[in-house]
């Protein structure tokens, strides 16, 4: 599984409708693609989407059963402070 970060322009966005949109991506998890996690940048009308999935294919196909529109879609890399690499 490699790592993905679809983004999102969205102009008016509020974060109860990006916690909806996550609730739904969430349950429509599945073995090829997962949603991990979203962040919500306010000021720029942005929300950048994290996923774990088995390729690009996979990631467009479980935003598009959820009504994410993928704006940009680029692997990604989750690194913490702690990582080596």
């Amino acid at each position: 599984m490699e790592g993905f970060l679809v983004e999102r322009y969205w102009p008016g966005v509020s974060a109860a409708a990006v916690q909806e949109l996550g609730a739904r991506l969430t349950a429509m998890s599945g073995p090829t693609a997962g949603f991990v996690a979203s962040t919500l940048l306010p000021s720029d009308e942005v929300v950048l989407f994290e996923f774990r999935a088995t390729g690009e294919a996979a990631v467009r196909a479980l935003a598009a059963q959820a009504g994410l529109r993928c704006d940009r879609l680029v692997t990604a890399e989750r690194r913490s402070s702690g990582d080596d690499g």
